[in-house]
């Protein structure tokens, strides 16, 4: 098995990465300092897009931190647009990559915001670039990526008689992962006691008939995870959801009984369909998809199962892959100032 290394050219550690397919770059990474850096995986060459000011950690008195604070990088396929979000934190911004500019600033409330990702991801519907993203502890929006134009607005009705207002969502978000043909959005959040629960919806519905959708719509399926969050997830298909879960959630008990398995989720399924697992141990730490096998890294190793018959396809020792080129079938691993680049079996 051959490797391509290749040294990130501004000669500062890397934050984040995310692979694109535009014309000449596979993949952009942030550095520590703000530069946005396309790479050409192929040739290996790199320049550098531009440079932006990295949100700033801002969080409430007192708030007690349960995620990893970081900066973290999504990116639009064509490499237009570049959202980075604070995790653990309140703020995010929508750039420009061809000129640098910061098109917007995202602010969610700070509720509790230490104990979760900064709830934000982007994808296409039509011939939108579309932006879901946290505003409240308890709210998401869709918006236009790079007008900001809100696609949905809704104003919470007022309780009465003691009663919360219709619609009133009790749940934090947390992690969001949509589908690869913007079928579905995934949210790993939590609700108190607090407990880890995952969400999905439809995003068409959301976008074209309810605004409620993500609150309380039809397609809503909701069911408790564990007793942590922000659990390691990937879609591999509209139609297939994988989640790293550490055990199962036992209702009359109250806890979790250890047991680390893949979770393999169907968003349309009934919420009381047969639970579908793939035992693990140990337990991924990051979860990945060639668009047809799990990827699941832990320990500097990599694993690839089967989601039909749960078996192992491959497994690599020497090489924990935290990025997929899907255009190039290359698993990269972006570690300080080193990208390694290998060829998926």
């Amino acid at each position: 098995m051959t490797d391509t290394r290749l040294i990130l050219r501004t000669g500062r550690p890397a934050l984040d990465a995310a692979a694109v397919s535009a014309d000449g770059l596979d993949l952009v990474v942030l550095d520590d300092c703000g530069d946005l850096v396309g790479v050409d995986l192929g040739t290996g060459d790199q320049r550098v897009l531009c440079r932006v000011e990295l949100p700033p950690l801002r969080q409430q008195p007192g708030d007690r931190r349960f995620t990893p604070e970081g900066v973290r990088l999504s990116v639009t396929a064509d490499a237009a647009l570049a959202v980075l979000v604070r995790d653990g934190g309140r703020d995010g911004i929508v750039v420009d990559l061809a000129v640098g500019t910061v098109l917007r600033r995202l602010v969610n409330d700070g509720h509790h915001c230490a104990t979760v990702r900064f709830a934000a991801a982007l994808t296409r519907h039509g011939d939108r670039r579309l932006l879901v993203h946290r505003t409240a502890w308890n709210r998401l929006d869709a918006s236009d990526a790079l007008t900001g134009e809100l696609l949905t607005g809704r104003a919470l009705p007022d309780g009465s008689a003691g009663k919360d207002p219709e619609h009133d969502l009790d749940y934090f978000h947390g992690s969001l992962a949509i589908s690869p043909g913007g079928r579905f959005v995934a949210d790993g959040g939590w609700m108190w006691t607090p407990i880890g629960i995952l969400r999905t919806w439809s995003l068409p519905d959301w976008l074209t008939r309810n605004p409620w959708e993500s609150e309380d719509g039809p397609s809503v399926r909701q069911s408790v995870l564990s007793d942590d969050w922000d659990l390691p997830m990937t879609w591999v298909t509209d139609d297939l959801l994988v989640l790293a879960c550490p055990g199962d959630w036992d209702d009359e008990e109250f806890e979790q009984i250890p047991a680390p398995h893949l979770r393999l989720v169907d968003p349309a399924a009934p919420e009381d369909a047969p639970r579908r697992r793939i035992p693990v141990d140990p337990l991924p730490t990051a979860l990945l998809t060639d668009g047809r096998l799990i990827l699941g890294t832990v320990d500097g190793t990599a694993t690839a199962w089967d989601p039909d018959t749960g078996a192992v396809a491959w497994h690599w020792s020497d090489l924990a892959p935290t990025v997929i080129d899907h255009r190039g079938r290359r698993a990269v691993r972006v570690d300080g100032t080193t990208i390694t680049v290998r060829d998926l079996p």
